[in-house]
């Protein structure tokens, strides 16, 4: 069960399932949801302290589907060997400065971060202190944490079912790249 954010802040007791880490978050993956998020955490943080050795590449997004094209300039992927560790999209410098991230483990998303003004904000890693984070474990989505104050007005689980739709098609477009 997922409980808006705005009844947490009323008050209201948070119902079995629904996760008390704060944002609007639920336990969809099944499991304690503080602990996924502590391992998932610790996974992001191992990879953005080897994010300077890891190889970097950059697509542009001149070649790709339109929906991406009009919202991204470019993307960069963070490779080891040919293991894609993050990933990084740039928007078009006077449309936006939002980007967003995306973090994989195996090979599957477990994590991805929005933030509104990342393109000009230096790289860091580390917690993601503005914005929103979407944590993910064996394929499904866990749990949510909002930092941007923003209240979510689409359709509830769309933005974490859409962020890992196109986290799985940038990795698919880097690999058809290498070929």
């Amino acid at each position: 069960m997922r409980i808006p954010f705005s009844f947490l802040l009323a008050g209201l007791a948070c119902l079995p399932g629904c996760s008390s880490m704060g944002g609007s978050g639920s336990d969809l993956a099944g499991g304690d949801t503080a602990a996924q998020v502590a391992s998932i955490e610790a996974k992001r943080d191992a990879i953005e302290k080897r994010v300077d050795s890891l190889a970097r590449k950059t697509l542009p997004t001149t070649g790709m589907r339109e929906q991406i094209k009009q919202k991204w300039s470019k993307i960069d992927y963070y490779v080891d060997g040919n293991t894609v560790l993050r990933v990084k999209t740039y928007p078009h410098p006077d449309v936006s400065s939002r980007t967003e991230e995306f973090y994989f483990d195996g090979g599957q998303l477990i994590y991805a971060c929005v933030q509104d003004h990342g393109a000009q904000m230096k790289e860091r890693g580390g917690a993601h202190s503005e914005g929103r984070e979407y944590y993910y474990s064996n394929g499904k989505f866990v749990t949510e944490h909002n930092h941007s104050g923003e209240a979510e007005r689409t359709i509830r689980h769309s933005d974490e079912e859409r962020l890992e739709q196109e986290a799985l098609e940038y990795v698919e477009v880097f690999r058809r790249s290498q070929n």
